[in-house]
C-alpha cells in the first residue's frame, strides 16, 4: 500500500496517507473511524485525501464540496450505510455540522416532518430515518474546530516542512517530464487493483 501511494504521486505524507487508507477501509466496520485533515491553505491536504480516496471503489464514496443543513436527512435509503462521506473543506460542512455529528455518534439520522393529507388537509407527522454508520472525513485550515467535532474526529496534520515542499517539487518535475510518461496509466492500474481488493472486504463479527 505504501508503495502504491507513492506511485500515485503522493510525496512524503506516509503516515497521513496510510492512516487515511485505514480510515477509509474502516467503513465496513461496526464503528467506522472519522477524521479531519488539518493544514495551511495550499498545503496539499485535499490532494492527499483525493489520491487515497481514488483507491476506494467509486460506489463506496460520497464526496461533496458543500452540504446544506437538511441535505443529509433526505438522502435515499441506504445511501450512507457503511459509505465514505467526504467534505473537502470545513466551510462546506459548516451548515451540516449537527447532522454530521449525529450521524457519527448515533449512526443514523431521524427527522420528523409535518405533512398535510391532500384529501383531508389534515397534518400528520412522518418519520424519516437515514441509516449509518458512516466513515466521515473533512479537511480544514483551522487548528481547532468545534469542541464536539474534535471528540468525534481523529485529527491529522499534513507536513508543511521545507523538506516536504522539496519532495513535492520533485514529484511534479517527474510527472511533467519524460520520466513521468505513462504515470496516468500506472495510476489507473493501481486504483483498479485496490478497488477489487476493497470490494472483497466484508465485516466479520468476532
Amino acid at each position: 500500500i505504501r508503495a502504491d501511494l507513492r506511485a500515485l504521486g503522493i510525496a512524503g505524507e506516509e503516515t497521513t496517507s496510510l492512516l487515511l487508507y485505514l480510515i477509509f477501509t474502516s467503513r465496513v466496520l461496526r464503528r467506522p473511524i472519522s477524521a479531519i485533515v488539518k493544514g495551511e491553505s495550499s498545503s496539499g491536504k485535499s490532494y492527499v485525501v483525493k489520491k487515497v480516496l481514488s483507491l476506494m471503489p467509486v460506489e463506496e464514496v460520497r464526496d461533496f464540496t458543500r452540504i446544506t443543513p437538511a441535505s443529509l436527512y433526505y438522502m435515499p435509503d441506504g445511501e450512507l450505510l457503511h459509505k465514505i462521506l467526504v467534505i473537502y473543506e470545513r466551510q462546506g460542512a459548516a451548515g451540516g455540522d449537527y447532522s454530521i455529528r449525529s450521524l457519527i455518534s448515533e449512526e443514523k439520522l431521524q427527522l420528523a416532518v409535518a405533512m398535510s393529507d391532500p384529501k383531508t388537509g389534515e397534518f400528520h407527522t412522518r418519520r424519516r430515518v437515514v441509516q449509518g454508520p458512516v466513515c466521515y472525513v473533512e479537511t480544514t485550515t483551522e487548528l481547532k474546530t468545534h469542541a464536539e467535532n474534535e471528540t468525534r474526529l481523529f485529527s491529522m496534520f499534513v507536513d508543511e516542512s521545507e523538506t516536504q515542499t522539496s519532495a513535492v517539487y520533485d514529484v511534479q518535475n517527474r510527472y511533467y517530464t519524460a520520466q513521468g510518461k505513462g504515470e496516468d496509466d500506472r495510476a489507473l492500474k493501481i486504483a483498479r487493483r485496490h478497488h477489487a481488493i476493497q470490494r472483497y472486504l466484508e465485516r466479520i463479527p468476532v
